[in-house]
């Protein structure tokens, strides 16, 4: 490592020769998740696939993908170690192998390095980042503090969740935020506004269109197709906030109106809501992908989203392009995405009558549902991934550009310091950097202790 770091001479040497000689360098994009299914992975997917495509230059790096997408350049590294994540065992985080990592990035010459996932490797790159001198910009897709609270039950470790967020985010030169209500709440959490960003996410208008209707695609499943049909799709899991979709649902019957619920997607709630809501009103799909999926949208009539935890909420802008009025929550992102009585409705979180009305509402007038469908059309053409690759590859910007600039250059000046350092060196300076600092660290408050005698309780248990 250090006869590449001592050839590229200089900070400004060694960045000019990470140019790549395109516009916007060479990035690399750091993410736990690539070919499961969430926002986050097809977010990745759809931008590194356009990448390519477009003759950019963007490598997704992961760790532990069996089967990575051929259509994307991809560095995967074999993990160290894996362990379960809590609450979603069917899923693990991959400990990565650092030096290996820092090894690759030094001989890449990456210009940026992008992180999606605050996991093992978000905190390699982060690590990379600070060591070898390259910019490092964070892109904020989930509110892991409200999971947390979700899964635990517990404002303790939602709190120490968010002091996690703070330092792993603040350690970088930009942070992208989906929605303006997530770049609020970040600035009120801590986070520097002046070096967040937008960065909203896109559809394929091509592949999800009205034009796929199919009334056989819901007969198949036991469905009239003439039938009015309300659509979720997504993780079926406590944040989705599904029972209070239920409950709404539940008042729309009651009602004597008739109408099918539709439930597109798999996830650690799927048995136990589907046994607690068994009516033939209501059908579970489990997970649906492709030509499915899109048919899905299409055979539908409005598209119902009560998650009070997305930080945008990509299905919401895929029902749009499928002619879906949409009635979200109105908490958290899918409300930007709508355009409250004209491509759908925002109605209360916390209220199912408030949702159930607006259900209602759609199901009694035709005319109005017609008019929202194509306007959510109309909404949804507007946010093309291309928009977003170019936004990607800006070069930081704005009030926090200057500050971003000189903590670059003493990280690059930093780095060719420790040129000479052996990858073992390099490793512990890693973990020193990255390490909050002991001795400026304030008393604790009466949550962090209770938090200190639950993990001490927690290893005696395991001893």
């Amino acid at each position: 490592m250090g006869a590449d770091m001592g050839a590229a001479g200089d900070p400004e040497a060694h960045r000019a020769s990470r140019s790549g000689g395109r516009s916007g360098g060479k990035k690399a994009w750091f993410t736990d998740t690539l070919t499961d299914v969430n926002g986050v992975a097809k977010t990745v997917r759809t931008l590194a696939g356009l990448a390519r495509r477009r003759g950019r230059c963007l490598v997704a790096i992961t760790c532990g993908e069996s089967n990575p997408p051929p259509d994307l350049e991809v560095r995967d590294f074999r993990p160290v170690a894996r362990f379960p994540i809590p609450g979603y065992e069917s899923q693990t985080l991959a400990l990565p192998p650092l030096l290996e990592v820092l090894e690759h990035c030094e001989r890449e010459r990456y210009s940026e390095i992008l992180i999606s996932t605050p996991g093992p490797l978000g905190l390699a790159g982060l690590a990379a980042g600070h060591l070898l001198g390259i910019p490092v910009t964070g892109i904020y897709h989930t509110d892991f503090p409200v999971y947390v609270r979700h899964l635990s039950g517990s404002a303790t470790l939602e709190e120490l969740t968010w002091t996690y967020m703070r330092w792993f985010f603040g350690g970088m030169e930009r942070v992208f935020v989906a929605s303006r209500c997530y770049l609020d709440l970040l600035a009120e959490h801590g986070l520097d506004r002046a070096r967040m960003a937008l960065l909203p996410r896109g559809v394929d208008a091509a592949f999800f269109h009205p034009g796929k209707r199919d009334g056989r695609f819901y007969r198949r499943f036991g469905i009239d197709p003439a039938a009015f049909k309300f659509l979720y799709v997504g993780r079926v899991s406590p944040e989705k906030n599904l029972d209070a979709l239920m409950t709404s649902f539940q008042g729309f019957l009651d009602g004597g109106r008739q109408a099918q619920l539709v439930v597109v997607g798999d996830g650690p709630s799927l048995k136990d809501l589907a046994r607690r809501h068994r009516r033939p009103e209501i059908l579970f799909t489990g997970f649906l992908h492709g030509e499915d999926l899109a048919r899905a949208y299409a055979g539908a009539d409005v598209f119902v989203f009560p998650s009070t935890t997305d930080t945008f909420g990509n299905v919401v802008l895929e029902a749009q392009a499928a002619g879906l009025p949409a009635i979200v929550s109105d908490r958290g992102g899918p409300q930007e995405i709508v355009l409250h009585g004209r491509s759908g409705l925002v109605a209360g979180a916390e209220d199912p009558a408030a949702f159930g009305a607006a259900m209602v509402r759609l199901f009694d007038d035709p005319a109005l549902l017609a008019a929202m469908s194509a306007r959510a059309v109309d909404n949804a053409r507007r946010h093309s991934w291309e928009r977003l690759l170019e936004r990607l590859f800006q070069a930081p910007g704005g009030a926090g550009s200057a500050e971003a600039h000189s903590r670059h250059a003493a990280r690059a000046g930093s780095a060719r310091k420790s040129a000479s350092a052996s990858p073992a060196d390099m490793a512990a300076t890693a973990a020193g950097r990255l390490a909050p600092p002991a001795a400026t660290a304030p008393p604790l408050d009466a949550a962090q202790l209770e938090m200190q005698s639950t993990i001490a309780a927690w290893h005696d248990r395991q001893s």
